[in-house]
């Protein structure tokens, strides 16, 4: 094993609250300082950022000082073909996600007001705030959350624990680190999807598309109008049985090429080294 300390699951899950305590911690000086931080979608997203990068220095200073950081991190080329169906994917697996969420409202509701904060934290009245949201939100948070749970936690704990194991745990993090806690099993199912992509393809490349054409949906939706009321939300059945099985499909294709594509290989063995 190349990590100088041993990683396990539950280390893993203690960083990850860490994490969110930072976070927390963060915020609420930030909030203090400047009140309409609140509000503010990019301040929180820039907070994330930091507070992401850091903790992902310090599991690899901890634990894998003698990987190299592309290693680490899995920041190494794939199939071509992977990356871009992870593309296509972030968009589909908003469909089963949402099927779900609209289940649970059915029996534990989010209040009104709740839901309409969220949707005025993804409004922006002039074009250069709307850009703002889109780049923290699309851009930033992903490659920061992506960086720390299937970058430096994933890679940690792959050196420690089978596949199967790190996949399961990773996920259930990133769903953990996410502290609204009646999202967590629509974001179980986008978080199961980004890290079995990162698994089978042995590079953090695909996840890290998959999550910016995910947050990049939610955004325009808002941004075009297409979420006008969210509490009212109705389950459209055609097209959510449509993109889940395209969703399938291209979870199918993504496992399908890993399996015998050489570089998915090499990736999935260096991250097991």
């Amino acid at each position: 094993m190349n990590s100088e300390r041993p990683f396990t699951p539950l280390l893993t899950l203690a960083w990850t609250f860490t994490f969110v305590f930072a976070m927390q911690v963060i915020g609420a000086v930030l909030v203090r300082a400047r009140p309409s931080a609140a509000t503010d979608i990019v301040s929180m997203a820039a907070v994330l950022a930091a507070v992401g990068l850091l903790m992902s220095a310090a599991i690899l200073y901890l634990h894998g000082k003698d990987v190299p950081l592309s290693a680490s991190l899995g920041l190494r080329p794939t199939h071509v073909a992977i990356p871009l169906l992870a593309l296509l994917l972030g968009f589909t697996v908003h469909f089963p996600a949402e099927a779900v969420d609209i289940a649970r409202q059915r029996f534990f509701p989010t209040p009104p007001e709740e839901l309409q904060r969220e949707l005025a934290l993804l409004t922006a009245e002039t074009a250069l705030g709307k850009a703002m949201i889109l780049f923290f939100v699309a851009c930033v948070g992903p490659l920061a959350e992506e960086i720390l749970f299937r970058g430096a936690l994933f890679g940690v704990l792959r050196r420690h624990r089978s596949l199967a194991v790190t996949t399961a745990t990773v996920a259930g993090c990133f769903v953990a680190a996410h502290m609204e806690i009646a999202k967590w099993p629509a974001l179980a199912i986008v978080a199961l999807a980004m890290t079995y992509v990162r698994a089978v393809s042995g590079s953090l490349l695909p996840s890290i598309g998959m999550h910016v054409v995910f947050n990049a949906t939610t955004v325009l939706a808002v941004s075009l109008g297409q979420v006008v009321d969210p509490a009212n939300r109705k389950l459209e059945v055609l097209p959510t049985v449509v993109f889940s099985a395209i969703t399938v499909l291209l979870i199918a294709a993504i496992r399908f090429i890993a399996g015998r594509a050489p570089a998915a290989r090499r990736g999935r063995a260096e991250d097991a080294e």
